[in-house]
């Protein structure tokens, strides 16, 4: 473990036990903080003890949860007076917390016919529910055969959960005339989640993983439509490579291609947006989907209270750990949405949508991803299936409608039985 710290934070822990001043000014920024258990603490406190979680190699409660409270949204990143990351502290003391601390967050497992399911299996089981294995718009790893492309376009591995919002970017792509290879995640993944959960060595296997299989198709650049992904390959993983192709957001792509397309409709709604902490602040993205909507007819965008570089965490990256933070956080930002006026609000990640989507009911507003309203503008409408099966509340009844994809799929029915039983209540 140590080795590891070494290997990827050494000097910005140096930096953060020998000049931090115990200013106080990285809590003070971070959302998280003031909705965790450790909020009645003095924050002088809690530096002390996450330097003594550093140099005494022994993670306390304090230190723990300081680390367990993180949702990695980049606030804290450049607020040092004495210019140390303490986001690469804080994700050092995240690795400390998964080797030596029983609280630490777990990713996903679930058993069915003596299989055990994960996360990336469960992404692949949802996706198998709404279309046939065969008709997959995207080529899965593992028995796909490998072609020279020059543009290259990489899902991620939760974004295969939302087939209609890739049949959109398709949709969207195929009216701009840009050919794309579709790759998917599962098989091979950006490290996002294990690194969420403090598995530092694990992730980062991932990363250079994908890094290689992405460069076997000889890419010009690599599109990207999930954050995540987006802010791991272009930032996290060149840090431990050169790239030969570009990456880009999708965003970036359709403003690029404005003038190729035309928008047939209206719509007439009030949209505010909020900025994901991956693909504004942490990568430095914002103006591309601004520009996208002023050219919407119909669409009158307004800015939440506190957006772009100011924006505040959905808590999504943080619900696994601590999920009164994350709750707290997701109705913080939803409030503001509602502050707004808007009647619809944004989103352009899919965990954000998600985390939304949760509480949508007490709002007076839609929340709709951002590249769905791209679509409408250009009359395409692809159907939502997650959402019509997760509202039924009936594993049964989405299984006998889904039987021709499930008998097409890998998977038997007990496993997607269990598989809905657990996605069903996250969905409304």
């Amino acid at each position: 473990m140590n080795d590891i710290i070494e290997t990827n934070f050494n000097e910005n822990v140096e930096a953060f036990i020998s000049n931090c001043i115990s200013c106080c000014e990285c809590l003070d920024v971070c959302p998280n903080v003031a909705f965790s258990a450790i909020k009645e603490i003095p924050y002088s406190d809690i530096i002390i003890e996450m330097k003594a979680a550093i140099t005494e190699n022994k993670m306390s409660k304090i230190a723990t949860q300081r680390a367990l409270s993180c949702s990695r949204c980049g606030a804290c990143d450049d607020v040092c007076p004495e210019d140390i990351n303490i986001f690469e502290i804080v994700q050092a003391l995240r690795i400390k917390s998964f080797h030596q601390s029983a609280e630490k967050p777990k990713l996903t497992k679930i058993k069915a016919n003596g299989k055990i399911i994960d996360d990336w299996d469960i992404d692949d089981i949802v996706s198998c529910l709404q279309v046939k294995t065969k008709d997959k718009p995207w080529k899965d790893i593992n028995n796909s055969e490998i072609k020279q492309s020059d543009t290259v376009l990489y899902l991620g591995c939760h974004s295969r959960r939302y087939v209609y919002l890739i049949q959109t970017i398709l949709d969207i792509f195929k009216l701009m005339k840009v050919e794309v290879t579709v790759v998917a995640g599962g098989d091979i993944c950006c490290g996002a989640r294990l690194l969420g959960i403090g598995d530092i060595e694990a992730a980062d296997r991932q990363c250079a993983e994908l890094v290689d299989y992405l460069s076997k198709y000889n890419p010009k650049e690599v599109l990207v439509q999930c954050p995540m992904c987006f802010y791991r390959i272009k930032k996290q993983i060149a840090l431990h490579g050169d790239f030969a192709f570009r990456v880009k957001h999708i965003f970036e792509t359709i403003e690029n291609g404005l003038n190729k397309i035309d928008f047939t409709h209206n719509i007439r709604k009030k949209v505010t947006f909020h900025d994901p902490c991956k693909l504004g602040r942490m990568s430095g993205s914002y103006q591309p989907i601004r520009n996208i909507f002023m050219k919407l007819p119909g669409l009158q965008f307004v800015e939440m209270q506190r957006a772009k570089e100011n924006s505040v965490c959905c808590g999504g990256a943080v619900w696994r750990s601590d999920s009164d933070t994350a709750a707290a956080l997701r109705q913080k930002v939803m409030q503001m949405a509602e502050d707004s006026g808007a009647e619809v609000l944004a989103t352009a990640c899919q965990f954000c949508q998600h985390i939304f989507s949760g509480a949508s009911h007490e709002y007076n507003y839609e929340i709709v991803e951002a590249i769905q309203i791209i679509g409408y503008g250009l009359g395409i409408f692809n159907e939502n299936k997650l959402s019509r099966y997760c509202s039924y509340h009936d594993p049964e009844r989405v299984i006998s409608e889904c039987q021709d994809n499930i008998i097409d799929s890998p998977y038997t029915e007990d496993e997607v039985r269990q598989v809905l039983k657990l996605v069903m209540p996250e969905y409304r």
